[in-house]
This record gives structure tokens, C-alpha cells and sequence, in this order.
């Protein structure tokens, strides 16, 4: 099992923290973040936007890289939706479109 957290746009520094930006051995990264048990018993990002608890359906070995594929057993949101993205190496801010 594993929880997919979406980051709220207030945490960049957790997101550089995990992308190894910030330095520091890899398992000292989780002491530093804040973290709640979910309903499932996967372990939830204090703030993150979205948390999604999932059972892995099946993994699938790629080149150098695992791709997981989860069933989503509980869905987390909080009050604020605003997300944190990433992309064209720099991070942005999620906006509505209105219809």
C-alpha cells in the first residue's frame, strides 16, 4: 500500500526538501516532514491538498524506473484546494477556468 500526496502550494520547501534540493541523507527527509495515519494506515503529509490512499495493483519495471499503479481506497482533501505544480523547472500556481 502507498499514499499520493498532492502538495498545497505553500510547500515548496517540502517539495525541494523530497526532490533532494535541500541536502541531507534520504531517510532524515521524513523526519522532517509532518505526517498523520489514514484511514487505510498509510502515512499522510500534514498540509498537502489531496492525500490518496491506495493498494498497489501491479508495478511494472521500466528501464530504470518502477511505475505503480494503485486502487484508490481513500480520498483526503482539506479545506483549501490550492496546489502546488510543477513544471518548465519552475513551480506554479493551479488556477480555475471558468466555463
Amino acid at each position: 500500500a502507498f499514499c499520493a500526496n498532492l502538495l498545497h502550494e505553500s510547500q515548496q520547501d517540502l517539495a525541494n526538501l523530497f526532490a533532494g534540493r535541500a541536502g541531507g541523507a534520504h531517510a532524515e527527509r521524513f523526519d522532517r516532514a509532518g505526517w498523520a495515519a489514514g484511514t487505510l494506515g498509510q502515512p499522510l503529509l500534514t498540509g498537502a491538498t489531496a492525500a490518496f490512499e491506495c493498494q498497489i495493483a501491479t508495478a511494472l519495471l521500466w528501464e530504470t524506473h518502477y511505475i505503480i499503479l494503485g486502487r484508490v481506497g481513500a480520498v483526503h482533501l482539506s479545506d483549501d484546494p490550492a496546489a502546488l505544480l510543477y513544471g518548465q523547472r519552475a513551480y506554479r500556481r493551479a488556477v480555475g477556468l471558468e466555463g
